[in-house]
């Protein structure tokens, strides 16, 4: 071989290597330069959403999960004419109506989330929520008239669904959903997924409230999220430490009105039709923001002792309620599972337990009781008046001669078609004389038989833990209804021997 062909093969091997070597420099160059942490927000329907991500493709993937945020919430508007939750409002009663795959998983996912809060959750509140609307626009409160009527309303288990066809139906006129306590949770979670499919392990999407932390920032184990204040607006009361974690918030200082001294918000009971009251903020933490922030709403309306007993039992899920006594002293609970993770500022009150927080039947003192409560013992020489105990509202009654007679307890469980409320009397001792269902919207064929079923509970204790079909008997094929009347004649007398309402046998002073 040539001296010169030689010469000419080691130049060229030097240029081959001098090339390689150039693209590894450029290679380490760019893996030392610093990993893009993009921060973007944008605006729908006058709620913001930021997403933060670090990646190499942030910016990209930031663009797809806001479209991916966009097109979910167009869709689910019910404000929005042609959308899909559009279309089922202003469909017939009973007529169905083909939904987008999101859609109809949605509102599937809502109705395990109403199953799951015994009717607390509901998406089918909107006849209440437009109704206390007006009042917050006009200053001036519905009438009991309008509650009712708007209550009657109400009804999560008249949505009707054809998995197969994928449609939507509601069962009676005038019904009618919003997804404004899910939707959000909803496309955050989309947001999510979005942002994972372009290679993002670090990222946070907060959507006015509703959040979900993927991975952690740089250097640390955990993002750090405050809790605000829901008495002082822009302070945060709490922080919570997560990883791969949801988180939503639900509370009664963003949306409201007052009247008087009293404080109407946008949050609204189905079972009473009226704003919750004692309760200021709940936050939860879940596997994904769907059921976060489905969760945060059911709870609100529960309350802090039967939500903490709910989240204690599902896996992955946690709570932070802040709720107020008869005083208005606050009370802070939160879940075990998440107590560890949870700083409370110094000025915020000290943690008090779920279960010392006094529970009081919701439907206590209600004006429509005293109505039927009147009616009732029309023809029976006794008259009644209201009491309280230790935050428990009941009856005392009374013979001619104004002597005790016994005591009327209200009291109310979800039945099959809504809620049963009804009254439990008994004498000074906490036997039951009558139970009294006032109030149902059970289908007719299942409660055949009803007065014949509340007449097997007369001479029981009323915090007797009767059995259906053992201890009492009726309404046969009507499973749900009987267990739902049992419970809450059960409750009923439970919360009355616990607050020490009853008197024993022996005597004793009247409470």
């Amino acid at each position: 071989m040539r001296t010169g062909s030689r010469k000419r093969m080691l130049l060229c091997g030097l240029a081959v290597v001098g090339v390689c070597l150039l693209a590894l420099v450029a290679v380490y160059l760019a893996f030392l330069r610093p990993v893009p942490d993009v921060s973007r927000t944008e605006v729908f329907f006058g709620m913001e959403v930021t997403m933060r991500a670090r990646g190499r493709r942030a910016e990209a993937a930031i663009e797809s999960a806001f479209r991916a945020v966009e097109h979910i919430l167009h869709t689910m508007s019910r404000f929005r004419e042609g959308s899909d939750v559009w279309r089922i409002n202003t469909s017939a009663p009973g007529q169905m109506v083909g939904v987008s795959q999101m859609t109809f998983d949605l509102i599937r996912r809502a109705l395990l989330i109403s199953e799951m809060t015994g009717g607390a959750f509901d998406i089918t509140i909107l006849p209440l929520m437009e109704l206390w609307r007006s009042a917050r626009r006009t200053g001036v409160l519905p009438s009991s008239d309008a509650i009712e009527a708007a209550r009657a309303r109400v009804n999560w288990r008249g949505i009707l669904l054809d998995a197969d066809r994928r449609e939507v139906g509601l069962q009676a006129p005038g019904m009618g959903i919003d997804l404004g306590g899910i939707a959000m949770g909803y496309a955050v979670d989309a947001a999510i997924a979005t942002l994972k499919e372009h290679g993002i392990g670090e990222a946070l999407v907060d959507a006015s409230g509703d959040m979900y932390l993927l991975g952690a920032p740089p250097g640390r184990e955990w993002w750090r999220i405050g809790i605000e204040d829901p008495r002082r607006e822009g302070a945060i009361f709490a922080y919570l430490d997560l990883r791969n974690e949801a988180v939503a918030t639900s509370g009664d200082y963003r949306w409201y009105f007052m009247v008087g001294e009293r404080r109407f918000h946008h949050i609204i009971a189905p079972r009473t039709g009226f704003p919750v009251e004692r309760m200021q903020s709940v936050t939860i933490v879940a596997p994904d923001a769907t059921l976060a922030d489905g969760l945060s709403t059911g709870i609100f309306v529960l309350g802090a002792a039967e939500g903490i007993r709910l989240v204690e039992g599902l896996d992955g899920v946690d709570a932070v309620i802040v709720s107020e006594d008869a005083d208005g002293n606050r009370l802070i609970a939160v879940s075990s599972g998440i107590e560890g993770r949870t700083t409370l500022r110094e000025d915020a009150r000290a943690l008090i337990p779920a279960a010392e927080e006094p529970v009081a039947d919701p439907w206590a003192g209600e004006p429509a009781h005293q109505e039927h409560l009147a009616a009732l013992l029309a023809n029976t020489g006794l008259t009644f008046t209201a009491a309280t105990k230790d935050d428990l509202n009941y009856y005392r009654l009374y013979d001619s001669a104004g002597r005790l007679q016994g005591f009327v307890l209200p009291s109310t469980e979800q039945g099959w078609g809504g809620p049963i409320e009804l009254f439990v009397q008994t004498d000074p001792a906490g036997v039951i004389a009558r139970v009294f269902v006032w109030r149902h919207q059970e289908t007719p064929i299942y409660v055949v038989g009803l007065e014949d079923f509340l007449r097997s509970f007369r001479v029981r204790p009323a915090q007797a833990q009767l059995v259906w079909q053992r201890d009492v008997h009726g309404l046969t094929g009507a499973t749900v209804t009987a267990e739902a009347i049992i419970a809450a004649v059960r409750r009923a007398g439970t919360l009355a021997q616990e607050k020490g309402v009853f008197i024993p046998p022996e005597g004793g002073p009247e409470p």
